[in-house]
């Protein structure tokens, strides 16, 4: 998987506008309105908000949302709380798909803990939750669509990097902790790959997605992409990360979910966009898994090879 860089990332906004008419970006009538999906996270998701990404995509038609996310929420929290009603919905049919989008709580709360030296203890933690998560919602229905947000690299925010001063955290024990995420995300994104989930990879999107702003989408110009708390993402980035989700379940499932315009999220920010129809490519920050090869399809590739190889050997003895 290649990622866009913080240099690369406008070519890459502009080269989505040339295949937005692909199966990334047009509902499907089998998908609309019958797309039933549960939300498990933190405050990124709680709550009835129309700016964040759930709210932003309710007007598409084309997903019923059961929100079970909580403001403050750890991976932890959601295997003692809100894992119990989605594999219940999950169980008795109520539900075709699922999203995880978890971890920021999990790094914030732990500054101290990872950097006096328990890095392996934090990533064995936030394993374990994930892994409990997605096999017990695989185990009471397999059919069930799983997409997993993994941890957001919070060093990055204006409000963690404020701790330094408030709380006397120095920037190496900021590295340190930016370094435990990456090594977490990198952990339990082979473990969810190895299962057919595809991830939305928030941990790396961070830094390309902050050195991207001012960003300017849809005619509309954005300074920061975080909210007045210097936290949470703001409405642009929760747009934005609405796409991601379903752009994870377009090339991890082959659907055709609707992704929001430029000019529809730059609208449901505030703004007034301009009168084109844009998409930025948020599909650089989505992991999917390789298909494997079966037996019988590798046996087939070795005897057209073969076959292929001793017609050139004949050819050439003809000639």
């Amino acid at each position: 998987m290649v990622f866009c860089s913080s240099r690369s990332i406008e070519r890459c906004h502009l080269s989505f506008v040339l295949i937005a008419s692909t199966f990334l970006c047009l509902p499907s009538s089998s998908d609309a309105a019958t797309f039933r999906v549960a939300v498990m996270g933190d405050s990124i998701s709680a709550g009835s908000s129309s700016t964040n990404w759930i709210g932003q995509l309710k007007p598409t038609g084309a997903f019923t949302f059961t929100n079970k996310a909580v403001g403050g929420a750890t991976s932890s929290t959601v295997v003692s709380g809100q894992l119990a009603s989605v594999v219940n919905l999950a169980a008795s049919g109520q539900i075709d798909a699922s999203v995880l989008m978890i971890g920021g709580n999990d790094a914030t709360s732990n500054i101290g803990y990872v950097t006096s030296g328990n890095t392996q203890q934090f990533i064995n933690i936030y394993y374990n939750n994930v892994k409990n998560i997605i096999d017990s919602i695989s185990a009471a229905n397999p059919a069930v669509k799983q997409v997993f947000v993994n941890m957001p690299d919070v060093t990055l925010t204006p409000l963690v990097q404020s701790y330094a001063t408030q709380y006397g955290f120095t920037q190496q024990q900021l590295a340190a902790l930016s370094d435990a995420i990456h090594q977490t995300n990198q952990a339990i994104n082979a473990y969810v790959l190895s299962k057919g989930i595809p991830i939305v990879d928030f941990g790396s999107a961070s830094p390309d997605l902050l050195a991207a702003f001012p960003l300017t989408l849809g005619g509309a110009t954005f300074t920061t992409p975080f909210a007045s708390d210097n936290f949470h993402p703001a409405p642009v980035t929760q747009g934005l990360l609405a796409n991601l989700v379903d752009t994870a379940f377009n090339l991890g499932y082959g659907m055709s979910l609707p992704i929001l315009s430029d000019q529809q999220i730059a609208r449901n920010a505030g703004k007034t966009p301009n009168n084109l129809t844009t998409y930025f490519d948020v599909s650089p920050f989505v992991l999917v898994p390789v298909p494997e090869v079966s037996p019988i399809a590798l046996v087939g590739i070795v005897v057209i090879l073969g076959i292929g190889i001793q017609g050139i050997r004949k050819r050439r003895r003809a000639v």
